[in-house]
């Protein structure tokens, strides 16, 4: 009975937060005379609404950028299924792909568009754009049972809500008049979808185990690769005087945040018999987070606790951080046979955004402020608002030219920062005079990463987007290890590297992207080993937690 009434509680409050986010969104002027059928006079257009022919372009071009979107969707996600599976070591699931995918006839909408005139040496557009369509997408779940144990669920009910931002850049005298195109989302987008596993293998209970790791990847992973300070880009024009332009505009991590989470006062209560055990996450990058210890029972916590984020944009980013209550287990997803969730289950305190410009503007001082919580999400135009306690943080921003060379050489543990710019002459690849298909693995201490697969034709695979590895938390005695994979031939390794990190600590390296030598950098073109002619380009960064 204790689960029944559970289970309707938890029911209720997801059909009103349902509800909320529906009532929440800014439907447009678009929107409104679409459910009207018409406008007043005294409501006019704004430059911003006036975008029908920018639409109509879009729906002619759709049929044939349906299947470019399709492509890359798919590269980019089943590389992130493939690193999630290695890294979260899920049980039971063996790979994830696509059976199908097309977003259908419907393309993508502008609701409106800006451009900004603050940047003169850039076209900056402004983009909110929408999408429901009936698209046609199977996911290929292919389970450690055996080559025949497969789910084939259907990805329906659609839609897709965010503010896009363009940034074309730099702008040059040679046409198309900019070398590349930079894509991201300034704000997390609001998608919603359902994934339908059939009757098959007893439908939605077999699926259970399946379906959260699905969604993590879904909200966690692909989205946040694709939100502010990650980017996606795009090179027009690849002369070799562009490619370190480019290079500068490529998702790079440039300094250091050291961030000690103080106190909080007034948080809300979770618990229905109790307070609350509060803890909190700090992200700065879409990706990684930190987290305080668990303190139980209270409502005024204290901690004192510092942590390390890396930060790509100074200027313009920002920190999420968000307070968690701690529960023993969730009913909710107890009932959904979500064990792994249900056990050590975290619930909503409130959230707040914490602007970086001032920090890192301040550096290398110190600042303490006290941050108000809200409730609200971080894609509103307004933040998450107040109303749900506070956290008093102190921050200090160091810039990575700023090390002095004795800081990284002599720090016990540290951020390992990795880029792969370029492996050359793979030997299958002049062997078999084909395109190859080739990945990277990486592994640091306990910890390992992938850069994801590409393909190339001719003797050189040149990564430009998703390249970069972070680990974090690790010793100086510890090493990393680098393999060239080719995926076309049974995960064959083509060559390999090891390089010890107490090498990276005392190098100091001529970095042309800021055209300083910095200490603790890393900048090589390697021959690997168990190969006769590839040769691995890469940067590699040992940051101090200092």
């Amino acid at each position: 009975l204790g689960l029944l009434f559970s289970f309707l509680y938890y029911n209720n409050r997801k059909l009103k937060a349902e509800a909320c986010q529906v009532l929440d969104s800014n439907i447009g002027l678009k929107g409104l005379q679409f459910m009207l059928g018409s406008l007043p006079s005294w409501l006019s257009y704004t430059e911003r609404e006036k975008i029908v022919w920018m639409n109509n372009l879009l729906e002619e071009v759709w049929p044939f950028y349906d299947k470019a979107v399709c492509k890359h969707v798919k590269q980019q996600a089943e590389g992130v299924f493939e690193q999630a599976l290695i890294t979260g070591k899920v049980p039971g699931i063996k790979s994830v792909g696509f059976k199908q995918l097309t977003f259908g006839d419907a393309p993508f909408r502008v609701e409106s568009i800006y451009v900004s005139d603050r940047h003169k040496d850039a076209m900056v557009l402004e983009m909110d754009v929408r999408w429901c369509g009936q698209a046609n997408i199977t996911l290929a779940i292919e389970l450690a049972a055996g080559e025949f144990a497969k789910m084939c669920p259907r990805v329906t009910d659609i839609s897709f809500v965010g503010s896009l931002r363009v940034t074309l850049k730099p702008l040059v005298q040679q046409v198309p008049c900019f070398g590349a195109a930079v894509v991201t989302f300034r704000k997390p987008p609001r998608v919603k979808y359902n994934l339908n596993f059939g009757s098959a293998l007893g439908g939605q209970y077999a699926a259970l185990v399946v379906k959260p790791f699905i969604n993590n990847v879904i909200n966690s992973n692909i989205i946040n690769t694709l939100v502010w300070p990650q980017r996606l880009v795009v090179p027009i024009i690849t002369t070799e005087e562009m490619q370190v332009e480019i290079a500068k505009l490529a998702y790079r991590s440039q300094g250091l945040l050291k961030v000690k989470v103080i106190q909080a006062k007034d948080l809300t209560k979770a618990d229905t018999f109790g307070s609350s055990d509060p803890f909190c996450e700090l992200m700065t990058d879409g990706t990684h987070t930190e987290s305080t210890t668990c303190i139980k029972n209270n409502l005024n916590p204290v901690w004192n606790e510092e942590f390390w984020l890396l930060v790509q944009e100074p200027y313009s980013q920002e920190m999420q951080v968000t307070m968690y209550d701690r529960d023993m287990f969730s009913a909710k997803e107890l009932l959904s046979l979500n064990v792994k969730e249900a056990i050590g289950a975290k619930e909503l305190l409130g959230r707040c955004l914490v602007k970086l410009a001032d920090v890192c503007a301040a550096e290398p001082e110190c600042t303490t402020h006290w941050y108000h919580l809200g409730m609200g999400d971080f894609s509103l135009a307004e933040g998450p608002g107040k109303g749900a306690g506070r956290v008093q943080m102190s921050c200090m921003y160091r810039s990575f030219d700023s090390f002095k060379k004795e800081e990284p050489a002599g720090a016990e543990y540290g951020i390992v920062v990795l880029r792969i710019v370029q492996a050359s002459h793979l030997a299958h690849s002049a062997v078999l005079g084909r395109g190859l298909t080739a990945y990277v693995r990486v592994k640091c201490g306990a910890e390992s990463a992938i850069v994801p697969p590409l393909l190339s034709k001719d003797p050189h695979h040149r990564w430009t987007n998703r390249n970069v590895i972070e680990f974090y938390h690790t010793k100086s005695t510890s090493d990393v290890k680098i393999k060239v994979v080719e995926k076309a031939l049974q995960d064959e390794t083509l060559g390999r590297l090891d390089i010890p990190i107490s090498d990276i600590a005392t190098a100091s390296d001529f970095n042309p992207l800021t055209g300083k030598n910095e200490a603790g950098f890393m900048l090589r073109s390697m021959k690997l080993e168990d190969s006769d002619t590839g040769v691995l380009t890469f940067s590699l960064r040992f940051v101090p937690m200092i």
